[in-house]
């Protein structure tokens, strides 16, 4: 079972309690997940001990926002694998905030 543990020297930016959102057959589904954004990496696991994202920082590529259903924000993380991690939730907003004080690009 993961637990977030910050690093020696790894400094909390922020935390909180956001839908993952990946995709399964042919739609999505979401999953309930506390995600850690920190000066070094991008750290999302589930409740029940799975890790969905564990991204050092020098692997992010950058992050999109936009809406599910046209009123849920959705942020949008890129790695540089173009690899995506969806977070839709009321308050992806939050996410988006502490992505910008981790100095993570936002992608047009």
């Amino acid at each position: 079972m993961a637990k977030f543990k910050l690093n020696p020297g790894e400094k909390l930016i922020g935390e909180g309690w956001m839908a993952f959102r990946h995709k399964q057959g042919l739609g999505y589904q979401q999953e309930s997940t506390k995600i850690h954004v920190t000066d070094q990496r991008i750290f999302c696991d589930h409740m029940m001990g799975l890790v969905f994202m564990d991204v050092a920082m020098s692997e992010i590529r950058g992050f999109t926002t936009g809406k599910v259903m046209l009123a849920v924000p959705l942020v949008t993380i890129y790695d540089k694998d173009d690899t995506p991690y969806m977070f839709a939730d009321l308050r992806a907003k939050k996410l988006a905030g502490w992505l910008r004080d981790a100095g993570v690009p936002e992608l047009e």
